[in-house]
């Protein structure tokens, strides 16, 4: 079972291009079958993220 999640995960960067980290979470969520989140959900959770001031400053120069 293990072997299988990693080679799922690695294929998914190789094959798809998808950062490790990405690749990691996508066969998670799919090996658990875990119902995705949807857009407005994502925008909920966002505004409750706090960034530090300075990655708030870069952020707004972009």
């Amino acid at each position: 079972m293990a072997k299988v999640f990693w080679r799922r995960c690695t294929d998914l960067v190789s094959e798809n291009g998808y950062d490790n980290e990405l690749a990691y979470m996508k066969v998670l969520l799919d090996t658990l079958s875990m119902d995705r989140p949807t857009n407005v959900d994502l925008k909920k959770l966002g505004k409750k993220i706090k960034l530090l001031q300075r990655i708030t400053r870069n952020v707004r120069r972009f």
